[in-house]
């Protein structure tokens, strides 16, 4: 990912590093990306968008200014379950008939959130493409830093 002309950008759907700031742990649990990080010290020249749902522990610390493009780091506002960022899990949803749905009313609030997701990475990759300026006010159900 730091080498120049791999990829336009990156989108990172929570690692769960996001909410950890004991380096050890990380280093324990993600080795290759603490060592590609914190060790050779990569920086990243591509845009970058970052998700992680937002908790008292969300704090993006470990991916602060690894970057030298314009990172962002976008934290969902409402619950969101870390299987969200797949949509497989949730099709049951829209098979009530064969499949009983006792949490349908939790699964439809994590599709929407799904597509909120959705919506924030065409245009953020949009962005890229047409080389313009990602529209934050567009994701009020998201918290979103900018870091150029």
């Amino acid at each position: 990912m730091h080498e120049e002309d791999l990829a336009d950008g990156f989108i990172s759907m929570e690692t769960t590093i996001e909410f950890k700031t004991d380096l050890t742990e990380i280093q324990e649990k993600w080795p290759y990306v603490y060592d590609a990080i914190k060790i050779k010290k990569n920086k990243f020249t591509i845009p970058l968008l970052l998700f992680a749902a937002k908790e008292k522990e969300t704090n993006f610390n470990f991916f602060r200014s690894v970057g030298t493009a314009k990172t962002f780091y976008a934290s969902y506002l409402k619950p969101f379950t870390h299987n969200s960022y797949t949509s497989f899990y949730m099709s049951r949803y829209f098979s009530p008939k064969e499949v009983e749905n006792p949490d349908s009313e939790v699964l439809l609030s994590q599709i929407k959130g799904y597509s909120e997701h959705l919506n924030l990475m065409f245009d953020f990759l949009e962005t890229i493409r047409t080389n313009t300026e990602l529209n934050m006010e567009n994701y009020d159900a998201f918290q979103i830093e900018q870091e150029d």
